[in-house]
């Protein structure tokens, strides 16, 4: 059950470019955290894409999204759901994801800055209540961890 949250350069990912981003991060996001299948499981996953004014994002404090895109991600995941390696996945995922939605004719490289930010129990709040591992577990439909979930 993440909650994504993008920052991108303003106009960096127009129209076309934009929904395949958000389809990819889905995926990537639903895939490596092995969210059930059905569309109800499926719509766990929260995608925000924020887009910034030009120069907003900067490295070493200068402007270079002339040569480079900087792009940086908040995945706030339940703690207990990712392991080490799919870490690793979720991370090299979303990286791939970004380039392969940039438009065409755009040949800069995409610099990704991914924070996997795994929320400790108790500390997820769905609608008006605290959601813990078994309940996200039951709604998210995660295939690794049905053990978890109360009867």
């Amino acid at each position: 059950m993440p909650n994504i949250l993008v920052k991108v350069p303003h106009g960096a990912f127009p129209g076309a470019a934009r929904e395949a981003l958000f389809d990819a991060i889905t995926r990537v996001a639903n895939e490596v955290e092995q969210v059930g299948d059905t569309p109800q499981q499926q719509s766990v996953t929260l995608t925000v894409i924020e887009e910034l004014p030009p120069g907003a994002i900067r490295s070493a404090a200068r402007d270079v999204s002339e040569r480079v895109l900087l792009c940086i991600v908040q995945a706030y995941i339940p703690a207990g759901v990712l392991d080490g390696a799919s870490r690793a996945a979720y991370v090299a995922r979303l990286s791939a994801a970004f380039q392969g939605a940039m438009p065409a004719g755009d040949a800069r490289r995409v610099l990704l800055s991914t924070l996997l930010l795994e929320m400790p129990e108790g500390q997820w709040g769905a609608g008006d209540v605290i959601w813990r591992l078994p309940d996200v577990s039951a709604a998210a439909g995660f295939k690794h961890l049905r053990s978890v979930v109360k009867p």
